[in-house]
């Protein structure tokens, strides 16, 4: 039989809990007092399939802690979400961090969708390790994650990341911006990828999972989650048939002279100025994005990043905010193609 649904899941974590209720009521009848009526159970909450996830266009958002990155509480959160919505974005992805409530109250507030990511764990790692599934698709499977490869043999650690992960499932869970999670990125600290997958899809099944964002592939998971920096056209197999994400493209860097916040430089793609930026970012858009769209199911696009952070500078914004290095007609007019491709192609596949 089903059982009514909780308005928390994780309001049921708890044995102590249980039993406290069950006292609870123990004394109530002992008091000879009118029992009230039962409520009727709730509409059991309905489990959200990738097939539901719409078109996503979107900036990674990954900001370090520091200082000069800090403002009075709640500026900086409202103003990165507002302006991701006036250059028509629909999607952040919050980079291994868990902000503070006000970003997640200016997300739900103004309608913007969130990809949040749990924070990576695990000891140092060989660099090779996590590199080479971008490299060779041969290797882009968690078949060939390990403790030892990729750094989890901590039996402390792992402990640790599961309890965390309930803890952020459960702290997050009254925030409707946050559409998906992604558990383990680019292999940092990765292991137990399909048990983790099916164990948070039962904790909260109502958001979409990213079980392996980038490479080492999972066997469950709600995408096909690519990084495509260097070979963007690479045409991988989506041998699972799932819905084809982008979760990080782009990261082309320009420096901006007094708007930064160290002296080295560092991206994907350099570029000498504004113009060759743009140049850079309105191929991938209109060349390799829409192509995917068209012709292999992409549902999903995260460029990287929404503004420079303390080591690298491949934001569309300098890391102070001042500066937008593209001009904001020139995205609004590509992110309006792309919704228009998206729907086209939509449309072709709806009966």
């Amino acid at each position: 039989e089903d059982k009514p649904a909780e308005e928390n899941p994780f309001a049921a974590d708890s044995a102590d809990k249980k039993e406290d209720k069950k006292e609870d009521e123990g004394k109530e009848e002992g008091k000879g007092e009118d029992k009230k009526e039962d409520k009727p159970a709730e509409e059991k909450k309905k489990e959200i399939k990738e097939s539901d996830f719409k078109k996503a266009e979107g900036l990674l958002n990954k900001v370090l802690e520091n200082e000069m990155a800090e403002a009075t509480e709640g500026e900086d959160e409202s103003e990165d979400i507002k302006n991701i919505k006036e250059l028509g974005y629909n999607t952040l992805r919050k980079h291994i961090k868990i902000e503070c409530d006000m970003f997640y109250y200016y997300a739900d507030k103004e309608g913007v969708l969130l990809i949040q990511d749990f924070p990576c764990g695990g000891t140092p790692y060989k660099f090779l390790n996590v590199v080479l599934p971008r490299l060779f698709a041969s290797l882009n499977d968690e078949k060939h994650t390990s403790y030892k490869k990729l750094s989890r043999e901590d039996e402390l650690g792992r402990e640790e990341f599961k309890n965390e992960a309930f803890y952020y499932l459960n702290s997050l869970y009254n925030h409707p911006s946050i559409v998906v999670y992604t558990i383990f990125n680019e292999g940092w600290g990765q292991f137990d990828s399909s048990y983790f997958y099916s164990l948070l899809k039962e904790k909260d099944p109502s958001r979409l999972y990213d079980t392996a964002s980038g490479w080492y592939e999972a066997y469950r998971s709600d995408f096909y989650s690519l990084h495509t920096y260097s070979f963007p056209n690479m045409k991988r197999k989506n041998k699972h048939n799932r819905a084809y994400l982008m979760s990080e493209i782009g990261g082309a860097a320009l420096k901006v002279d007094n708007h930064s916040y160290f002296e080295g430089i560092f991206g994907h793609h350099l570029c000498k100025d504004e113009e060759k930026l743009t140049r850079y970012y309105k191929d991938l858009y209109l060349n390799t994005v829409v192509s995917h769209i068209k012709n292999r199911g992409l549902i999903g696009s995260i460029y990287t990043q929404i503004a420079d952070c303390e080591a690298e500078y491949n934001g569309i914004y300098s890391f102070d905010r001042d500066i937008l290095k593209i001009d904001s007609e020139t995205i609004k007019e590509i992110n309006r193609k792309i919704y228009e491709v998206y729907s086209s192609v939509v449309k072709k596949t709806q009966p």
